[in-house]
């Protein structure tokens, strides 16, 4: 989706309020959008994607990262979490989620995403595939 903002703030616009107002609801459509593509990826995708964006970074580096939270829900939901919303929120269901897929592979149940759950989960995904 492509946005022009010079469109939204032209001559004729009376109001900074109304063109500021139409450009962030035209942003959170494309959030919508991009979502909406990470659903439809592979297991294999999802597992690319975790592996080169997300593996080296610490969990802090991704605090409220939108993106990161809805691969890892596509992820769980490729592995068998079927009834998990994938809407970009690592919230109190995604770390169940995660916490219950740790405790099943051994790991310690946190729910926090980080390395180590992330390996798991590509190699978990890649097998699917395999």
């Amino acid at each position: 989706m492509e946005i022009n903002v010079s469109d939204k703030l032209d001559d004729n616009s009376s109001d900074i309020k109304d063109a500021l107002s139409d450009i962030i609801e035209d942003l959170a459509s494309c959030k919508v959008s991009v979502i909406e593509m990470i659903k439809e990826m592979t297991s294999d995708q999802v597992a690319t994607v975790l592996e080169k964006q997300y593996l080296k970074k610490k969990p802090e580096e991704l605090s409220g990262d939108k993106g990161r939270a809805a691969m890892i829900q596509t992820a769980l939901s490729h592995l068998g979490h079927n009834d998990l919303v994938i809407d970009g929120i690592y919230g109190p269901i995604t770390q169940q989620k995660v916490s219950q897929f740790q405790l099943k592979n051994k790991l310690n149940g946190e729910g926090r995403a980080g390395s180590k759950t992330i390996t798991l989960l590509i190699q978990r995904l890649r097998e699917m595939d395999g």
